[in-house]
């Protein structure tokens, strides 16, 4: 019984490890916020990754700010900035 017990306990901490891992998954590289129109963000040339940010912000492209800025930061997209005009589709994703 108490075998029956603990393999019942972890089952459910694989289920919701699973689960949460889920959640992050779809959070890094599910979709993005909606919109109803495609939106163009316009990066000018010698932009940093600041102003770059506030293009993407005030153009209401992204979901969580934070989880953009680490993602950008493992890819080393902080320091390859590139200037340009991008549209961004609504439920496009961060990655």
């Amino acid at each position: 019984m108490k075998r029956r017990g603990l393999l019942l306990f972890l089952l459910l901490i694989a289920v919701l490890a699973g689960a949460y891992g889920w959640g992050k998954w779809r959070h890094w590289f599910g979709p993005g916020p909606r919109f109803a129109e495609d939106r163009i963000v316009r990066i000018p040339t010698g932009a940093g990754f600041e102003q770059a940010m506030d293009s993407l912000r005030s153009a209401g492209v992204l979901a969580d700010e934070r989880a953009f800025r680490l993602l950008a930061r493992q890819k080393k997209y902080t320091d390859r900035v590139r200037p340009g005009r991008y549209r961004i589709t609504g439920g496009m994703s961060m990655n």
